[in-house]
């Protein structure tokens, strides 16, 4: 009798032991997925290509194109003063395609700065499908930039403006420095979005 009983827990043991690792197994497995479900790394953000304007304007367009008098197109530039934001009526070149009139004005402009900005170059104008413009400009309009918080801000308003109230369709600006994003100008404000909501706080 006794040996009967020992050979019967033998046997259960066996069993149980068997049980027991095909649950630690099921567990691990179950454990695995779940980690790596729920710890995946995300992935990065889908970054919209910048679209040059050729072919702009398009449909829907709010801003009304420069009026194109003889040989020259009139714009209205912004630049920042002491006083605040100066506005001036100047004569630029045409240009049938819209990449190029923009890059026309954002070059007026730099020209109508104060001090040294008027060295910087305007490298390139770009758009996203969200209707932003990428301004990208040398690096002699971060490098050339000595003033306060207040005269910032003014700088990057006078951009913001005489972008959208003269380019059709452009509803936000960007900068771009050297073809790479900046932090900042001069390091009161973080322009690493567009420029709306910076320049709507004064």
């Amino acid at each position: 009798m006794g040996e009967g009983m020992t050979r019967g827990r033998r046997r259960i043991g066996a069993g149980t032991v068997i049980a027991a690792l095909l649950l630690v197994a099921a567990a691990g497995i179950g454990g695995w997925f779940t980690v790596g479900y729920f710890s995946a790394p995300e992935k990065p953000p889908v970054r919209i290509p910048l679209i040059e304007l050729k072919g702009y304007p398009e449909k829907g367009d709010r801003n009304a194109p420069a009026e194109v008098d003889g040989n020259l197109a009139t714009v209205r530039i912004f630049s920042p003063r002491d006083s605040g934001l100066s506005a001036e009526i100047r004569r630029i070149k045409p240009d049938s395609l819209q990449i190029k009139m923009a890059e026309n004005l954002i070059a007026e402009y730099l020209r109508m700065l104060p001090g040294r900005m008027p060295d910087s170059k305007v490298l390139g104008v770009y758009r996203d499908k969200k209707h932003v413009l990428y301004v990208d400009l040398s690096d002699d309009f971060r490098r050339s930039f000595s003033g306060d918080a207040r005269q910032e801000f003014l700088l990057l308003k006078s951009l913001y403006e005489t972008v959208v109230q003269n380019v059709p369709g452009a509803e936000d600006v960007r900068i771009l420095v050297e073809g790479k994003e900046t932090e900042s100008i001069g390091g009161h404000f973080i322009i690493l979005s567009a420029l709306r909501e910076i320049v709507k706080e004064e």
